[in-house]
């Protein structure tokens, strides 16, 4: 499909070049977006990679967009948008220079509200944002489980902790020390993590047992005692 209507975040949105001249006009659209809760007409952009958009068209209600969300800051931190793919730029470009700008259209405006109904407008987007996020979430489930199946069966523990910033790793990981309640285990990965992207060797229990440490009180404190990691060495390969 050559155009998808898509929501993104607004940090994805490579900042375009701002409309000189055009602060008056972005100033009152930016009010009648807190009036209504979004933006009647959608921006086009083209998707540049993962997470990451270039805009064609919309400059005006981009920045009139943002300039909403400093009025009002209740205002969601995503747009709809339309998503184009850059093979079709020609007949996009052809087809926004010559559709009408909004603002010089004949359609009458009078009862706008009876067919578009903005009462409920961020939460009916926020229910499609969470559907999309849930169809994500279940993906990468997928993917983490197939990589997973991949790996060596079981893996050794050390082999494991080193290779701790690896996704499938980290979850193999998480599947193991589940035992321990997911609070702990979040907080064992973020450790083990932070030391190996600090470059420390976790191929050690020693090493290990150093980075599973925090401070509290101004006290290094071990996140876990030597009888759990005893604990965690023993039913590690069951």
């Amino acid at each position: 499909m050559s155009i998808r209507v898509v929501i993104v975040d607004l940090e994805s949105i490579q900042p375009p070049k701002f409309p000189a001249g055009s602060e008056s006009s972005i100033e009152t659209l930016a009010n009648t977006i807190v009036n209504l809760r979004g933006l009647l007409h959608l921006p086009v952009l083209y998707s540049l990679g993962i997470e990451e958009y270039e805009l064609v068209s919309g400059h005006t209600e981009f920045y009139a967009y943002l300039k909403a969300r400093e009025f009002d800051n209740s205002l969601p931190d995503r747009l709809t948008v339309l998503v184009a793919d850059k093979k079709n730029a020609v007949d996009i470009q052809k087809q926004l220079q010559t559709t009408p700008p909004a603002s010089k259209s004949t359609a009458p405006t009078a009862g706008i509200n009876e067919f578009i109904d903005f009462s409920n407008l961020e939460a009916k987007l926020d229910r499609l944002f969470g559907s999309q996020q849930k169809s994500i979430d279940s993906l990468q489930t997928t993917l983490l489980n197939k990589l997973e199946e991949t790996l060596p069966q079981p893996l050794p523990i050390l082999f494991a902790f080193d290779r701790v910033t690896e996704p499938a790793i980290a979850l193999q990981i998480s599947k193991n020390l589940a035992f321990l309640g997911d609070a702990k285990v979040k907080k064992i990965l973020v450790l083990l993590q932070a030391a190996k992207k600090s470059g420390q060797s976790l191929t050690s229990i020693a090493n290990v047992q150093a980075a599973l440490t925090e401070t509290r009180s101004g006290k290094q404190t071990k996140v876990v005692g030597d009888k759990k990691m005893l604990e965690i060495l023993d039913r590690w390969q069951q």
